[in-house]
C-alpha cells in the first residue's frame, strides 16, 4: 500500500512540475507578444521621393523639441540636412552639409540635437531606389519602446524556462528505491 501511496504522490509532484512549466511558459509568450506588439506599432515613415539621378529624399520633416529622430537605411553617401540647403546638395558635398548624428551604428543615425523648429530632410545618394525608415517620437515613446524591448526579451527567457520545465515535469521518472540492509555484528 506504501508503494502505491509514493507513486501516487509522484504522480502529482510530475502533474505539478508540467503546470507550472505551462503557465511559465503562457506568461513569457503573453510578454513576448506585448513587447513585440509595441514595437511593432512604432510609427516607421518609409516614403521616399526620387529628386534627380541617384538622389532621393525623405519627406520633409518640423523637429520638436525633446523629439528623437531615428533614421535607418543608411549609406556613406547619405545625412539629414536642413531644408534649407536641399537644393545646393551634390553627392559630392553632401558631408559639408551634413549634420552630425548623437549616436549612429551601422546601418542607423540617432538625432536628439537638432533646433526645435527646423524642418528637415534626409538626402541619400544611391545607384537604386534606396529602403530608408526613419520615425520620430518623443523621449516617452523612445523610453516605452525600450521597456517593450526589455519586456521581449524577458518572455523569450521565460519562454524557454518554462518550456524545460514543462518538459521535465513530462518526463521525469521515479528513483528506483534502494534499500540499505544493516549488517549486525554479533
Amino acid at each position: 500500500m506504501e508503494i502505491l501511496n509514493n507513486s501516487f504522490q509522484f504522480f502529482i509532484m510530475r502533474k505539478k512540475i508540467a503546470i507550472v512549466g505551462l503557465i511559465i511558459l503562457m506568461l513569457g509568450i503573453a510578454l513576448f507578444i506585448a513587447g513585440f506588439e509595441t514595437v511593432e506599432r512604432a510609427p516607421t515613415y518609409t516614403t521616399v521621393i526620387h529628386i534627380n539621378n541617384d538622389e532621393y529624399t525623405t519627406a520633409c520633416f518640423t523637429y520638436h523639441s525633446g523629439d528623437v529622430v531615428v533614421i535607418t537605411g543608411v549609406n556613406n553617401d547619405s545625412g539629414l540636412i536642413c531644408n534649407s540647403y536641399i537644393n545646393n546638395v551634390t553627392q559630392k558635398n553632401i558631408h559639408n552639409y551634413t549634420i552630425i548624428p548623437e549616436k549612429s551604428s551601422p546601418d542607423a543615425f540617432y538625432y536628439d540635437n537638432l533646433k526645435p523648429g527646423g524642418r528637415y530632410v534626409f538626402v541619400e545618394f544611391s545607384s537604386s531606389r534606396p529602403v530608408i525608415g526613419y520615425s520620430i517620437s518623443s523621449q516617452s515613446e523612445v523610453s516605452l519602446l525600450s521597456i517593450a524591448v526589455y519586456l521581449s526579451g524577458a518572455g523569450i527567457i521565460l519562454g524557454i524556462i518554462g518550456f524545460i520545465t514543462a518538459i521535465a515535469g513530462i518526463i521525469l521518472k521515479k528513483k528506483p528505491e534502494t534499500k540499505f540492509i544493516l549488517n549486525k555484528k554479533k
